[in-house]
């Protein structure tokens, strides 16, 4: 049998993995809806273009699974740093 530590450890583990989960959702859905009113309000739209494209980047590095997004998003990312540097 396991001693009461190591369940007590599980436990912690647990909570910490959830909440970061939640909290990631969270971020992403606060910023789902604040970035069409960014773009609305704020006349650097190329500017807002790079940051959710790195945001989209940095989300499919937390889902290790999608490489194949992993390059999308990096490519993107690079169009709109050329779109903006232009």
């Amino acid at each position: 049998a396991h001693s009461p530590y190591y369940f007590f450890a599980q436990f912690c583990n647990l909570i910490i993995t959830s909440y970061t989960i939640i909290s990631q959702l969270q971020f992403y859905y606060y910023f789902s809806i604040l970035f069409p009113l960014l773009i609305h309000i704020n006349r650097f739209s190329s500017f807002i273009l790079i940051f959710q494209h790195t945001l989209h980047l940095l989300r499919c590095f937390y889902e290790y699974d999608s490489t194949e997004t992993t390059n999308e998003a990096s490519i993107e990312s690079i169009h709109a740093f050329n779109h903006y540097r232009s």
